[in-house]
């Protein structure tokens, strides 16, 4: 069992007149506006500089390891990373705040997540129809070492609940959290974390889409520590990552799916061959760099 560390402040179901201020998170509509519509142009020259911000800022706290095995290998099929270790980590607190939900069931909980004492068993668990959480788990470490260990480092999230569900946007930071990844081996990660889980299944159970947004500061074995900011969203409907890198007049999204993965602007969606330095539009337009 993981070690939890779980606050709440709830409004019980049918209060009259009961009020509670629930602490307001961090504004990221614009960012979550930017994944709608990416408002940046593809340009030569901004392919080359965001596929350098690509691998520098999300390879190692993602686990993209290389060109041939990460982000920008010949084909979904050969480099097998859509996913990243990060949002693997975020996943978990969002999917155990879902579970304080009024909606939520055991079903939201992470694999190898027992409910925490104070929730067990799960069908007497308080219902949180209107309120405000904060859930505390240990990070996972490196390797396969002790997974309870408070030297691992925390990662905190913060979450309210209005009508019995889960609240649009929770957010939170990682305290020395350390978890492994493949291009450093491991990595410790201090800083912010802002999720938006616009949505969220109406039923409860794992959110259809979540937007990361992340200011922190990571170092590896070795490595001198590096600042990592930017926003990625995770589909799990298409199984699809998209990461908003900056160009000229705002974002252009990189995006993978299990079928290709390219840039995509307001106006067009580029297919590309990152080892051959072109992108390819719908209409057979080329642009390389």
């Amino acid at each position: 069992m993981r070690l939890w560390v779980v606050m709440l402040a709830v409004l019980a179901t049918g209060c009259v007149d009961g009020t509670l201020d629930k602490p307001q998170p961090p504004e990221v509509t614009a960012t979550v506006g930017d994944f709608r519509n990416p408002p940046g142009q593809l340009t030569s020259s901004v392919a080359d500089e965001a596929v350098d911000v690509l691998v520098a800022t999300w390879g190692p706290v993602c686990g993209w390891d290389s060109n041939e095995t990460g982000p920008l290998c010949d084909s979904p099929e050969s480099c097998a990373i859509v996913r990243c270790d990060l949002i693997q980590l975020v996943d978990d607190l969002v999917g155990i705040a879902i579970y304080f939900s009024d909606k939520g069931s055991e079903d939201d909980l992470p694999e190898g997540v027992e409910p925490p004492p104070s929730a067990a068993p799960a069908k007497t668990k308080v219902k949180r129809s209107e309120g405000f959480g904060s859930f505390s788990k240990t990070c996972p470490g490196y390797g396969s070492g002790d997974r309870t260990n408070p030297e691992n480092g925390t990662l905190s999230v913060n979450a309210g609940f209005t009508n019995g569900g889960l609240d649009r946007t929770v957010w939170g930071s990682f305290d020395r959290c350390q978890y492994t990844t493949s291009p450093l081996g491991g990595i410790t990660i201090d800083g912010n974390v802002v999720v938006d889980v616009e949505d969220s299944a109406p039923g409860g159970g794992a959110e259809q889409q979540m937007i990361i947004v992340l200011d922190a500061v990571y170092e590896g074995f070795g490595a001198e520590p590096q600042h990592a900011i930017g926003a990625l969203r995770r589909n799990y409907e298409d199984e699809s990552i998209e990461v908003l890198l900056p160009s000229n007049g705002g974002g252009i999204l990189y995006y993978i799916t299990p079928e290709g993965m390219g840039f995509r602007t307001f106006d067009s969606l580029y297919e590309c061959r990152f080892n051959e330095k072109v992108c390819t539009t719908e209409s057979g337009e080329e642009l390389r760099w």
